[in-house]
C-alpha cells in the first residue's frame, strides 16, 4: 500500500490550481512537493530543478535534463563528439539511487 501511495498518482499538489486549469499550464508543468520543480516542458527536453525547500533536504543534483530522441540514429548524430568524454546513459532502465548521491 505504501509503494502506490509514492506514485505520482498520488502527489500531493493545489486542488483550486488542478480544477481552475484542467489541461492546461498546470498538466504541462505541475507544481508539486518532491525534490525537484520541472522548469521546462516541451517535445525534445524536460528540464527538473533542485527544490530548496524539500521537507527532507535539498537534492544533491542541481538541475536534471531529460531528452527525448525519435530515434537512436538521431542520438548518436548529436552525441558523436561527446561520445570519447562521456559514458552511454541512453537507456530507459532506473539509475541507482547510489550512483548519484555522495
Amino acid at each position: 500500500m505504501l509503494e502506490a501511495l509514492c506514485t505520482e498518482r498520488f502527489s500531493i499538489v493545489p486542488e483550486d490550481i488542478v480544477e481552475a486549469d484542467r489541461g492546461g499550464e498546470f498538466a504541462r508543468l505541475p507544481i508539486g512537493t518532491g525534490p525537484f520543480r520541472m522548469v521546462e516542458n516541451i517535445s525534445s527536453m524536460l528540464v527538473l530543478e533542485a527544490n530548496e525547500s524539500y521537507f527532507e533536504g535539498c537534492p544533491h543534483l542541481d538541475r536534471i535534463e531529460m531528452w527525448v530522441w525519435p530515434n537512436y540514429e538521431g542520438y548518436i548524430g548529436t552525441m558523436w563528439p561527446l561520445t570519447a568524454r562521456m559514458p552511454n546513459f541512453a537507456t530507459s532502465k532506473p539509475i541507482r539511487r547510489e550512483a548519484v548521491r555522495p
